[in-house]
């Protein structure tokens, strides 16, 4: 009896697949300009939120198309927030206008939009529970990439 029960709990406990962890979509849209990379980061904190090096998982991508879908993968269960930015020039960073207005696109989960500043965590934020897709519409700034059109 006693060994049916362990045979039992060692199938649940460790022969059974890892529980909670799954897959994050997320699907770019609205990319302005055919150029560049696009860097997507996965944040579990707020005291992590918006610095690339703590994103939990970080991808980049080459822009082909003005939609892009990746896919962030062995994601465990709990509350997340995802930043993306547009490198059109291939700096590595967001460039930005005086008064630190951005030059290039950028978006968050939850289409989130700051004041006077990136979104919060929580504005950004979304609970994950074994699939997720997040579609965020790139905001390419009214000030452009710093070049004007003449009409």
């Amino acid at each position: 009896m006693f060994c049916s029960i362990l045979a039992i709990l060692l199938n649940i406990f460790y022969l059974s697949p890892q529980s909670g962890n799954g897959n994050i979509v997320v699907e770019i849209s609205g990319i302005k300009h055919l150029k560049g990379d696009l860097y997507i980061a996965l944040y579990n904190s707020s005291s992590s939120y918006l610095i690339l090096d703590s994103a939990c998982q970080k991808i980049q991508v080459p822009v082909t198309d003005d939609t892009v879908a990746i896919v962030f993968s062995n994601v465990e269960n709990g509350e997340y927030a995802i930043a993306v930015f547009h490198d059109e020039n291939g700096n590595a960073e967001m460039d930005r206008h005086l008064y630190g207005i951005p030059k290039e696109g950028y978006g968050f989960s939850n289409n989130a939009k700051g004041k006077f500043g990136p979104p919060k965590f929580n504005d950004a934020k979304f609970t994950f529970s074994g699939s997720y897709t997040a579609r965020i519409k790139i905001i390419n700034n009214i000030f452009g990439n710093g070049k004007h059109k003449k009409k």
